[in-house]
């Protein structure tokens, strides 16, 4: 769907992740209700390895879903994006781990 190719376009353009940042919290400051925007900011929040930031991202999208009943498809987005963010949290702890190895 267009939240999956939207999602690769900003995996693809990591460099231009802080201006990825910077476009999607203007379209929340024009509309915060938007799980689309959020879930993109997620994406942009991990493609720059900012795991806290992208957790807080899905902890609000979780927020704002337990208000209604969400559709498993948004569920299960949450759920894969937060496996995500553990495995790069991993990653980078393992990368820590090796620089200061000096490996």
């Amino acid at each position: 769907g267009l939240l999956d190719e939207t999602a690769k376009l900003i995996m693809e353009l990591e460099d231009d992740a802080r201006d990825s940042l910077a476009i999607l919290e203007g379209l929340l400051d024009d509309n915060d209700a938007s799980l689309d925007t959020w879930f993109l900011l997620t994406l942009a929040h991990q493609g720059m390895g900012q795991i806290e930031e992208a957790k807080a991202c899905l902890d609000h999208i979780e927020q704002a879903i337990s208000a209604y009943p969400a559709d498993a498809e948004e569920r299960e987005s949450i759920r894969l994006l937060r496996l995500d963010a553990e495995k790069i949290a991993k990653e980078l702890a393992e990368e820590e781990e090796k620089r200061r190895r000096g490996v």
